[in-house]
This record gives structure tokens, C-alpha cells and sequence, in this order.
């Protein structure tokens, strides 16, 4: 995260999730080598490559810029005078309490 004084300009993902996706994906394939001779360490497997999707969709997730005239997220720029308001997302996951969704003007 890049700051500026007081205020966020940048968040970037975390840099620490290519390597650990990199690492689930490479114990994924050993997990299904081993997998030839010991049945269940193909569940190893999958849950190697299922850990290894996401960390990888985390770390190519678009950068958040957020600027004077408008918010960018990724190569997507919203003008601040077409947001009316930002809307929490319910959900029953308390983990996803950061999704928010931006009501503008379509």
C-alpha cells in the first residue's frame, strides 16, 4: 500500500501470494507423482491445486488507485461525480466484510 500524507493513493496485492501459489502448485504435482504409488495423497493433490487457484487469482488481482478525480481499479476509471453512494455487501461470510458495492449513475 502506497500512502501520501494521510491518504491511501495505491493497494496493491499482497506480495506474498505468487510465491505461496507457485509453492501450492509445485507440492500439487508432487502430491499427484506420489499419488501413482499411494492413492490418497491424490486428495493432497486437489486440495494443492484448489489452494494454489486461489492464491494465484489473488495475486493477479487489478491494483485499487484511488485519485482526486476519480477511482481506478485496474485499467477501469469511475469518475467520482458518477458514484451516489457506496453499499455494503451483506453476506453470511463476516470475512468478506471489505466487498462493497458502488451505486452510480449507469
Amino acid at each position: 500500500m502506497k500512502a501520501s500524507g494521510f491518504a491511501m493513493t495505491r493497494d496493491l496485492p499482497a506480495r506474498h501470494y505468487l510465491p505461496f501459489g507457485i509453492a501450492a502448485l509445485v507440492l500439487a504435482g508432487f502430491s499427484a507423482w506420489l499419488g501413482f504409488d499411494w492413492q490418497p495423497a491424490l486428495i493432497l493433490a486437489v486440495l494443492f491445486v484448489l489452494s494454489s487457484a486461489v492464491l494465484l487469482t489473488m495475486a493477479f488481482r487489478p491494483a485499487i488507485e484511488i485519485h482526486e478525480e476519480c477511482l481506478a481499479i485496474g485499467r477501469r476509471r469511475i469518475l467520482w461525480m458518477d458514484i451516489r453512494r457506496p453499499d455494503r455487501r451483506t453476506s453470511g461470510l463476516h470475512i468478506l466484510h471489505l466487498q462493497w458495492r458502488i451505486t452510480g449513475s449507469a
